[in-house]
């Protein structure tokens, strides 16, 4: 049948048109027009770069538009569309495609056409097929099928390039979470079916960050893009192997039998990871810490299992790195207390169960007050008092860490206004401050709104920063640090000493105060050249003008041995413990004992209470005995 005929219409069908066209006055002849649009359509057909077919009810092809020609000329003509299509497609046009062409005369999908490639090989071409079927009117059967079919081969790359740009890491090519967490969701579905449940191991890179800043970013790059290729070869090809970002990785080892054959895969990798890496700069050598987890129960959620691996990998990292651990009974206790500590973050605030408390710091030479350090503590009802260690990661997973910040920041406020009253040279009031508040940018506001709302004078608010903020981001650090020594807060760099830093830098950062890392003190009675590090530390620092705090002091002999070093301030049990701000007041009116458990420095190392006037005797009696 040819294209031409399918525009044909029947004597009967003239008559009932012309008799139509009659009753409404038209004197148009519907054949003419039938006949003219049929040559009409024949050209649109014939010139569209879309195929076009006719074939038979049984599928032989019976016409084809030029576009169809240019195809079909790559292999063998076909004489049915059953030549031309591959055969999952064929069974839908058996299918459901035939039964609604035969029944309700249309279908429209997506097929695979069969073509040749330039070495003429035969290769499966996505297309969209819509499908007509015509039927002999008066018998009411099948006659013929018109198709017209579009080649959808780069609408289906593109589809398929942003499907991997939303589910593939853009540096690796692996997986990324969104992808694993599909792949786990259906591994823990397929488990709860078979009985055979996977597991997840959480992996963290250990050394990363020194190949990363010592031979630059793009040979971290390199060593990421290698770890997760020898990360493919330590599994099966039924797991998955993902990339979280950073240097993370994360294993869905699917069809898991038990935990020792995960952890011999654990151990595979811990070795194969080790190995040096050859990079365009330079020799790679990193390590990685793993942390495994099973599920416990047959419904267990794939985010839950991912958490579990995590905590599990920061314990291996805890226990000593370049190591796996099992997410065991005792880590899921800790992990029930952590989740229950976030539930009640939020009640605590409302019902004021945050207290700021306030360390003091003293002169080693006359024992003189010099300043506080202010800290936030959580009297936990069941748990006694917090530190900021065990809740503050958790308040900013909650989102409550911005209220607990202005908390501590309103009350060093003013107590740094109403304990300096009437004074020369204030005491200052230390805030500690992190990474992610200082280049916030929200943190320079907060203050400077503070101090305008209290009438604070000009050094008696502090901030301290810890180095590792200086040395990883120095420009942000400076830009924030200069706004506040602009409103007349002090600054001072925290754990100083340990790791390498200028000197000269300190001053570039507005810092007045050097508070000596606490590691330093902890390791003189392990460490004879400890003392020599300590003594130069503190001798640059006096050089530069700075005020030097040595932190973490306990022990008599050690407040001894820092008066020898000309060390000037000092902070810790031999001075005295947090202290909650009423305390304070006593302590500065020289009516109450430095602890507030009733002796200074403790009950163990003096029986007798002392005042502050007696602790400047001790103290001068010390110095000159150095």
């Amino acid at each position: 049948m040819a294209i031409e005929d399918l525009g044909t219409s029947t004597g009967d069908e003239e008559n009932a048109v012309a008799s139509s066209a009659g009753n409404s006055g038209s004197n148009n002849d519907f054949s003419t027009i039938a006949t003219e649009r049929s040559a009409e359509l024949l050209g649109l057909i014939e010139a569209t770069d879309q195929i076009v077919l006719v074939t038979s009810a049984t599928g032989v092809i019976e016409y084809a538009n030029p576009a169809a020609d240019d195809v079909l000329r790559r292999h063998v003509q076909p004489a049915s569309v059953a030549q031309l299509f591959s055969e999952e497609s064929l069974e839908v046009l058996r299918g459901a495609a035939g039964e609604a062409v035969r029944t309700g005369g249309k279908w429209s999908g997506e097929l695979a056409i069969l073509v040749s490639d330039d070495e003429q090989e035969c290769i499966e071409r996505p297309v969209a097929v819509d499908m007509i079927g015509h039927h002999n009117r008066d018998a009411d059967t099948l006659t013929h099928i018109s198709l017209l079919i579009r080649d959808i081969t780069e609408h289906k790359r593109a589809e398929t390039s942003l499907r991997n740009q939303a589910t593939r890491d853009a540096l690796t090519g692996l997986p990324n979470r969104a992808m694993l967490m599909e792949h786990l969701a259906a591994a823990l579905a397929r488990g709860q079916r078979t009985g055979l449940m996977p597991a997840v191991m959480f992996l963290d890179l250990d050394g990363f960050k020194a190949v990363n800043d010592g031979l630059g970013h793009e040979a971290g790059d390199e060593l990421l893009i290698e770890v997760g290729r020898r990360l493919g070869e330590c599994v099966r090809n039924t797991d998955v192997v993902a990339r979280f970002g950073g240097d993370e990785f994360v294993i869905l080892l699917d069809n898991i039998s038990d935990l020792e054959m995960a952890q011999q895969i654990a151990d595979r990798i811990i070795t194969r990871v080790e190995e040096p890496v050859a990079l365009s700069s330079g020799t790679g050598n990193v390590g990685t810490s793993i942390g495994i987890s099973l599920p416990s129960v047959t419904d267990i959620e794939a985010e839950t299992l991912l958490g579990e691996a995590d905590t599990a990998m920061y314990q291996a990292k805890q226990l000593g790195k370049r190591r796996h651990q099992y997410f065991d009974d005792d880590l899921r206790k800790r992990a029930a207390a952590r989740d229950l500590l976030k539930e009640q973050l939020e009640g605590a605030i409302a019902n004021q169960e945050f207290w700021v408390m306030y360390t003091p710091v003293a002169g080693v030479a006359e024992g003189e007050l010099r300043s506080f350090e202010a800290g936030l503590r959580w009297d936990h009802p069941t748990r006694g008092l917090l530190g900021p260690s065990e809740f503050m990661v958790l308040a900013r997973e909650v989102g409550v860490a911005r209220d607990l910040d202005r908390l501590v920041i309103e009350d060093a406020v003013r107590y740094a206004h109403d304990w300096n009253v009437g004074l020369d040279y204030p005491r200052t009031v230390w805030l500690t401050v992190g990474v992610q508040d200082l280049l916030s940018g929200e943190l320079q506001s907060v203050i400077a709104s503070a101090i305008e709302s209290v009438g604070v004078a000009p050094g008696s608010l502090g901030i301290e920063i810890p180095l590792v903020t200086l040395t990883k981001h120095p420009a942000e650090a400076f830009k924030a640090l200069q706004a506040l020594n602009y409103n007349g807060v002090r600054i001072a760099i925290d754990d100083f000493g340990t790791d390498q830093f200028s000197p000269a830098q300190l001053q570039r950062f507005y810092a007045d105060t050097v508070k000596l890392d606490r590691r330093m003190m902890t390791s003189l009675a392990k460490e004879p050249e400890a003392v020599g590090a300590l003594a130069a530390a503190a001798s640059v620092c006096r050089s530069l003008g700075l005020e030097v705090v040595a932190k973490g002091v306990n022990k008599p002999e050690e407040l001894e041995l820092l008066q020898e070093l000309g060390c000037t301030n000092v902070q810790g049990d031999v001075v005295s413990r947090a202290m909650r701000a009423e305390n304070v007041v006593e302590v500065l009116g020289d009516t109450a004992p430095w602890n507030g458990e009733g002796s200074w420095p403790t009950r163990e190392v003096l029986p007798n209470a002392m005042t502050r006037s007696q602790m400047a005797e001790r103290m001068l009696r010390l110095r000159m005995a150095a």
